[in-house]
């Protein structure tokens, strides 16, 4: 948490059309807001963007630009809309791969109904470590200073203590 507390910039990137449409409601603000402040934190800004390739490169860009430490909230589900891990691969120029960790998890959970849709959902940018998920086992990733998580907020508040707290 040293690392944390020397950065400035601590940003929360909020992705989902449902949230934006109204269909949704964000708990992300939230819950980010207090888990940071338990920790003597705070964010300096939170973005709301809908899942769209060139919104996502366009956010991740920006924060990394800022030297940002970026929270970022839903797009790492396994349906096409999905497209968070592209857009960190796309702006970090790197590949995916499935996580070698995750793929084992992935294995263990759905034992002989592991398919390529469910093993989407390990695929992250190379390089990345994995973010614990105690709900579903289905963890999140970490590359760099971006910290992916899923959009749910019941699985996404106890992973990013868990990015707080390590």
């Amino acid at each position: 948490m040293e690392f944390i507390k020397n950065k400035q910039n601590i940003s929360a990137l909020i992705i989902g059309n449902e949230i934006l449409s109204g269909r949704r409601k964000d708990a992300h603000l939230v819950n980010t807001t207090n888990a940071l402040s338990q920790r003597g934190l705070r964010l300096s800004e939170a973005l709301f963007i809908a899942d769209a390739m060139d919104n996502l490169s366009s956010a991740y860009n920006y924060l990394l630009a800022k030297n940002s430490i970026i929270l970022s909230f839903g797009g790492i589900g396994a349906t096409t809309d999905d497209r968070t891990r592209e857009a960190v691969a796309k702006v970090l120029n790197l590949k995916l791969e499935y996580h070698p960790q995750g793929l084992a998890i992935l294995e263990n959970k759905f034992k002989d109904n592991l398919n390529d849709e469910r093993k989407k959902l390990i695929e992250f940018p190379v390089g990345s470590t994995l973010i614990p998920n105690p709900i579903n086992e289905i963890p999140g990733f970490s590359i760099k200073n971006i910290h992916c998580v899923p959009g749910f907020p019941q699985m996404a508040e106890p992973m990013i203590n868990w990015v707080l707290d390590t």
